[in-house]
């Protein structure tokens, strides 16, 4: 998208926020985005000593901080903007400092600084400020979290287990406000979201497996009612996915699963494709009876096409090895094995005719694999490897001539063995392919 967008208006900047990831493990897109000259990268990195007084400030909703707060929170927070605002509230809450005038000081009397036992880690000091809620407010939370990071007061009332009343759920959401894990989106509509995705997370971590289970099975059914009013919009196939995985819930989970990816692939969205599909089929793996093995090889052809069009060839051909062993055979490993393939499959196209359309059965299945040996043999074709994509050519024109009847998969293979034809004039009739 910004990359278009810049084709469009080049007079336009890009600047470009993150934290440091690592380059190897991004897409090919995000790569060459970064490598754009007028492409500005802006590192966040972790507050210094005069950020940090100026977040515990506005935590503490004060002028000015004494210094022994300050040294002791960047002390335990190390620049970490949540842990440190975490740290600051959970000291003014169990009464350690004072807040008099607009001035935060310590008030910890005849205990030294170093009497002082924080909890390990920002999720320590998090679960810490949910465990001084209220058993109601945080059974209220940890309901909100299986909602995800964004959540709505009707929902969560048509989700919480005792039934409690919007209005009732809001007056204890306030307390959650205060207590800085929660903030209103849309307090009209009564939409919050969880202050930090840790904060989620981690309330997510203290509801019991039986708990979870429970609540996404009851999310799942919600939202399958609402999305089937709605005709299913993409998001929602995606968010009935998680919950019916959730909930153990695996036959629908695939099914979404498989509907999301669908709806992801027409859009484009190659990472989505792989995560889906990866998903249902780690549960296939469990319950073999949930796909047959023409669903396993059309995943894993969705899949491989995804990392190809990202550049990613090697993750790509490893998945398209696995989808022709799944629905035809194993392609060649060695140059010796693709070169007595692709001998082997030039005499089967010499001397086997173009035959009348199978049952269609069976002529799906070898459609199917045909398609996937064309894109199997686009891949050493990019890396020059003749040999393998020889092979793969000439096996899936031998797969889709024994399929029978006229196709698109036909059509296709026989446009590229036309071009292959150019270099290849004594092997093959261009012209007449």
């Amino acid at each position: 998208m910004l990359e278009r967008f810049s084709r469009a208006f080049p007079h336009i900047a890009i600047t470009v926020v993150s934290r440091p990831l690592d380059r190897d493990a991004l897409p090919f897109e995000a790569r060459r985005l970064l490598d754009r000259t007028d492409c500005d990268v802006i590192r966040l990195e972790p507050f210094t000593h005069n950020g940090s007084v100026a977040l515990i400030n506005a935590a503490l909703g004060v002028i000015e901080s004494a210094p022994g707060i300050v040294d002791l929170v960047y002390s335990h927070a190390e620049g970490h903007p949540l842990f440190t605002n975490a740290l600051a509230l959970s000291l003014r809450d169990s009464g350690l400092l004072r807040v008099e005038a607009g001035y935060a000081h310590l008030g910890m009397g005849e205990r030294s600084r170093s009497q002082i036992a924080f909890p390990d880690g920002v999720e320590g000091v998090v679960a810490e400020r949910i465990a001084s809620l209220t058993p109601t407010q945080q059974m209220i939370l940890k309901v909100a979290t299986v909602m995800g990071h964004n959540f709505d007061l009707d929902m969560l009332a048509q989700l919480h287990p005792a039934g409690i009343g919007a209005e009732a759920l809001a007056s204890e959401i306030a307390a959650a406000e205060r207590a800085g894990l929660v903030e209103p989106v849309d307090k009209a509509r009564g939409r919050h979201r969880f202050h930090h995705a840790i904060i989620g997370d981690t309330a997510y971590k203290l509801l019991v497996s039986d708990q979870r289970r429970t609540l996404h099975a009851k999310a799942a059914d919600l939202l399958n009612t609402r999305g089937a009013a709605n005709g299913f919009p993409a998001a929602s196939l995606a968010l009935l996915a998680h919950h019916y995985e959730q909930a153990h819930l695996h036959e629908q989970a695939v099914d979404f699963m498989s509907r999301a990816a669908q709806s992801a692939r027409s859009g484009y969205s190659n990472a989505e494709v792989v995560d889906l599909l990866t998903r249902a089929r780690k549960i296939v793996d469990l319950q073999p009876r949930l796909a047959d093995a023409v669903t396993l090889g059309n995943w894993y052809h969705k899949i491989a096409d995804a990392p190809k069009a990202l550049g990613h060839f090697q993750r790509a051909s490893e998945f398209l090895f696995e989808n022709a062993r799944l629905l035809d055979r194993a392609p060649p490993r060695s140059t010796r094995g693709a070169l007595v393939r692709a001998i082997v499959g030039f005499v089967g196209f010499r001397l086997r005719p173009h035959r009348p359309p199978r049952p269609t059965t069976q002529r799906g299945t070898m459609l199917d694999a045909a398609e996937i040996t064309m894109t199997l043999s686009e891949i050493p074709y990019e890396l020059n490897k003749v040999p393998f994509s020889l092979a793969e050519v000439l096996r899936g024109v031998n797969l889709v001539r024994n399929a029978g009847g006229d196709s698109t998969s036909l059509a296709k293979i026989y446009l590229g063995m036309a071009l292959i034809s150019r270099t290849l004039r004594w092997a093959l009739d261009g012209n007449d392919l």
